[in-house]
C-alpha cells in the first residue's frame, strides 16, 4: 500500500492540484504493464521524497476524473501518465517510458513556480516516451 492519495471524483482532483506547493497526479491502469512499471517509478519517487503529495487515479475505477484531467489540463489521457501541478500550475508531464524516478526529480527540480507573467503561467514541458523501432 502507498501513500498515494485517492482522486475518486473530479472536485478532489481539482482540490488536489489547485494546493500551494508542489503535487503529482498519476493516471494508473491496474491492467497494464508498463503503467505498473510507471507506479512503481511513482512510488520510488514518492519513498524518497515524503513530503511531496501524490495523487492517482485509477482509470478503471474513475474514468471521469481522468477524462475530467485531460480536459482540465489539455494534456491527452494516456496511461499511464503522470503530472506535476506547482502551486495549481501544470509544469510537466510524462507517459510510458517517460515516467521514472529520475525524471520526476529532474521536473521536479526545473519546474518554475506559480504562473509566469512571460508565458502567461503555461509553461509546461513534456517527456516522450522512448520510441520503439
Amino acid at each position: 500500500m502507498t501513500g498515494m492519495t485517492p482522486l475518486p471524483t473530479p472536485a478532489a482532483y481539482d482540490a488536489f492540484t489547485a494546493r500551494p506547493g508542489a503535487a503529482w497526479v498519476l493516471k494508473h491502469s491496474r491492467t497494464c504493464p508498463v503503467s505498473s512499471a510507471g507506479h512503481v517509478e511513482v512510488r520510488d519517487y514518492e519513498a524518497a521524497h515524503p513530503g511531496e503529495p501524490v495523487g492517482i487515479v485509477v482509470v478503471q475505477d474513475h474514468r471521469p476524473v481522468s477524462d475530467h484531467a485531460a480536459a482540465a489540463t489539455g494534456v491527452r489521457h494516456e496511461s499511464p501518465q503522470v503530472l506535476l501541478f506547482v502551486d495549481g500550475r501544470l509544469r510537466w508531464h510524462a507517459s510510458h517510458g517517460g515516467i521514472t524516478r529520475a525524471a520526476m526529480e529532474a521536473a521536479r527540480d526545473q519546474a518554475p513556480p506559480g504562473p509566469s507573467s512571460a508565458t502567461g503561467g503555461n509553461q509546461t514541458r513534456r517527456i516522450h516516451p522512448p520510441s520503439h523501432s
